[in-house]
């Protein structure tokens, strides 16, 4: 009698799976990022296995925790002799049909084989040897690899009709698919200036192990990618490039590591290198300083990119040229007239677009990420600095088409009385037998913006307005005031507006009422308060559930007087801005969002914008990094409205967004930063130039920028502390704020090791 996990077998393609693989204890399962997996959910390795399963036991596990693992896989290993050849890009998922230079290796291969989990590909199983270096090649569309050792394959049990169900002995089929496919070593380029690798492959992955950044190369090379894939392969390139800049040779240490994914041999652009390439040839070049025998006798700390400190950090102008035309000739227009900052007027714009889009459409990234262009937006000014007047003419359109959809409204609702009134009529006319008269339906208010409303009415309005609304508070301290954490727990509008940011769904229970379900509510929010009411309430202090980082806020410098400019904006520049929102606005609306995808350059910049984004946070305070960690959200939702924005004037297609509405959109949040930096620091009434640190910076630049702990603890006042213990604490405290560094080293004619600080 079968067990209930043979029954479960039996019911899954992977019955289909070869018996000689099943009887081999070198099976593992993998997780949604590809990484090899344990059944007791830690990382496997393909070079290690002990940490192999058998076949029952993964599949048990695949069975009982598939939310924990997406698959199983088998690792190949050369003492068994088996050969595995993957085709990608060469199968129609709908279709199931194989292109034919596809065709042809698995006909002359005929042995047993399976599509891949993706669908588009197909892994050959073979008997015999691979007699050539290097693993993968493209071909066609797609690419072929071949393996015979420390790799793991995601494995399906999707037998490839026609093909044998058992593995065959190929031993003269592969040494001929070897020759034809793998004559190059690898998809690499010249190695530069002629530098040749001094270190074997081993070698290099045994110094990078060991030296003082060993830590963080173990942590990706041996266990694969952390939250940020393309950030963990870019620091374990930066590690290699120290130690050869052959470009090759660090492909060829990669194929070895656990970060092998499928992504890595797709063309950056048609025509250009691969992903994986671009990658090693961005960290050779970034690298300045490199391996020399004669002098590092033990491997030093990588040089890394230098990343700002909180008391470096320059406040941004708002970066208008990002705009297309009408909108950006509209910006320097009301400034102009009005004679404001430029931040007083384009910082509303954005989540003004952004409404106009609405739930029309969505960006998606690679690695699931999804953008709205719902942006809570709030602008830090002070009384009489003319921010209301920048405020009204950057909404003005929303009001224009707000006044348009009550009209129709109105409209709608006098063609809704006259059905009602015939509707009475046959009502009170009608006898039994005859078709009962159906009421006429009661129009509904289409609405884009909500001023003053409650939370139950704001519900009542994104339940009739599915593609979307925004919030207009020209003065925000009211909202401010309604939330729980700053009403003594009374206020529960907090959770209400985080969800509404979230695009989560929402479920509203009235009493006398049948129960309403929103699905996926578009909610953006604009307005502005005096930063003396901001600090006065206490946002930072209290903003535990992060409700704050939820808000991209614009802190500018207003001039304390100001020349009065009394000169009306050009009309056809506004009418043009104007327009130009309506043409957003009607974009046709349907059941789902349209999706948006990213071209691969564009991707790129982005994983490698986020890949400094993630080293700067740690130069600060745990308030303002909470802000940080949003900023990857807000970026998406400003790319999405950039990119559409760029469609309706004509500039791109609407379903890829490319690299340079990538490039603007990481500008625009570059200044967020900046000002977010400002604003966490001021909020909290912190002056940089008067903080313990920044005196203890200066003294340091007065010593000529660098400081042994020794003289610190000699200090006559103290600054540092007396005790070494106490004096080693605070110059780490620099070092964590970003002030610089601090190392052993030898000093003196004995040679002695102290600690020094170096100033940034």
């Amino acid at each position: 009698m079968e067990t209930e996990l043979q029954l479960y077998e039996i019911n899954t393609p992977y019955i289909h799976i070869p018996n000689e693989l099943k009887e081999l204890d070198q099976w593992v399962l993998y997780n949604d990022s590809k990484a090899p997996m344990q059944v007791d959910n830690t990382f496997a390795k393909p070079n290690d296995p002990s940490t192999w399963n058998d076949y029952w036991a993964v599949l048990e596990a695949k069975k009982n925790r598939s939310r924990d693992f997406r698959g199983i896989g088998f690792v190949v290993q050369k003492s068994n002799g088996y050969v595995l050849i993957d085709i990608d890009q060469c199968r129609d998922r709908e279709t199931s049909a194989i292109q034919d230079w596809a065709v042809e290796i698995i006909q002359k291969c005929n042995s047993y084989t399976e599509v891949s989990p993706s669908g588009t590909g197909v892994h050959i199983f073979v008997r015999g040897k691979k007699i050539r270096n290097g693993n993968k090649k493209r071909l066609h569309n797609g690419a072929i690899e071949i393996y015979d050792e420390r790799r793991y394959f995601t494995m399906t049990g999707h037998h490839v009709a026609g093909t044998p169900t058992e593995i065959m002995n190929r031993s003269q089929e592969i040494a001929d698919i070897c020759n034809t496919y793998l004559t190059d070593s690898s998809p690499g380029k010249e190695v530069p200036n002629g530098i040749t690798p001094s270190l074997t492959d081993a070698e290099i992955i045994k110094r990078a192990s060991n030296d003082k950044n060993g830590t963080e190369f173990q942590r990706f090379f041996f266990s694969g990618h952390g939250e940020d894939e393309s950030s963990s392969e870019m620091i374990v390139c930066n590690h290699l490039a120290f130690y050869t800049q052959d470009p090759d040779q660090i492909y060829r240490i990669l194929q070895n590591s656990m970060l092998v994914r499928d992504k890595w041999d797709k063309p950056i652009r048609t025509g250009g290198e691969s992903y994986i390439m671009y990658t090693i040839q961005k960290a050779i070049e970034s690298t300045t300083h490199h391996y020399d025998p004669t002098i590092h006798t033990h491997p030093p700390v990588l040089e890394e990119e230098e990343i700002t400190s909180p008391r470096q950090v320059e406040v941004l102008p708002f970066p208008v040229d990002i705009f297309s035309a009408p909108v950006r000739n509209f910006i320097e227009e009301v400034t102009r007239s009005i004679n404001i900052p430029t931040d007083l007027v384009a910082h509303h714009v954005t989540p003004v677009l952004g409404t106009a889009i609405g739930n029309v459409a969505e960006v998606q990234i690679s690695n699931g990420f999804v953008g709205k262009s719902n942006l809570y937006s709030l602008l830090l000014a002070p009384s009489g600095s003319a921010k209301t007047p920048g405020f009204n003419h950057a909404v003005a359109p929303l009001k224009k088409i707000q006044r348009k959809m009550y009209q129709k409204y109105r409209n709608e609702w006098d063609f809704y009385e006259m059905e009602l009134q015939q509707y009475q009529t046959e009502k009170s006319q009608w006898k039994k037998g005859e078709e009962i008269p159906e009421p006429p339906k009661e129009p509904i208010l289409q609405e884009i913006y909500a001023e003053d409303t409650t939370t139950e009415g704001l519900k009542e309005t994104l339940y009739n307005n599915k593609r979307g609304i925004i919030l207009l508070h020209d003065e925000m301290r009211g909202l401010f005031n309604g939330l729980n954490q700053y009403r003594g727990g009374k206020g529960n509008d907090a959770d209400f507006y985080l969800k509404l940011w979230n695009g989560d769904d929402i479920k509203v229970n009235r009493k006398g009422d049948r129960p309403k379900y929103i699905t996926e509510p578009f909610a953006a929010m604009a307005g502005s308060i005096q930063p003396s009411e901001f600090n006065k309430l206490g946002i930072v202090k209290d903003d535990g559930d992060g409700f704050l980082s939820r808000f991209l806020i614009s802190y500018p410098e207003v001039p304390k007087i100001r020349d009065l400019v009394w000169t009306s904006p050009d009309p056809k520049t506004i009418e043009e801005y104007e327009e130009f929102v309506q043409k957003l606005e009607m974009i046709p609306y349907g059941e789902k969002p349209i999706p948006i995808l990213v071209n691969s350059e564009a991707e790129y910049q982005l994983n490698v914008w986020h890949f400094t984004h993630i080293r700067e946070s740690h130069a600060h305070d745990p308030d303002t990094r909470m802000a940080w960690n949003k900023m990857l959200n807000h970026l998406l939702r400003i790319l999405l409205i950039i990119h559409v924005m760029r469609h309706v004037n004509g500039e791109v297609e609407l379903e890829l967004a490319d690299e340079e509405s990538m490039d603007r959109a990481i500008r625009l949040i570059e200044y967020y930063k900046s000002h977010a930096i400002k604003v966490y620091a001021k909020s909290k009434n912190i002056n940089p130039q008067d903080t313990i640190l920044e005196k203890m910076a200066e003294y340091v630049e007065a010593c000529g920028g660098q400081l042994s702990a020794r003289d610190a603890q000699r200090n006559k006042g103290n600054l540092f502390g007396k005790k070494k213990k106490t004096v080693l604490a605070n110059l780490q405290k620099l070092v964590d704020e970003g002030y610089g560094t601090i190392q052993k080293e030898k000093a003196g004619k004995s040679n002695r090791e102290v600690w020094i600080f170096h100033l940034s």
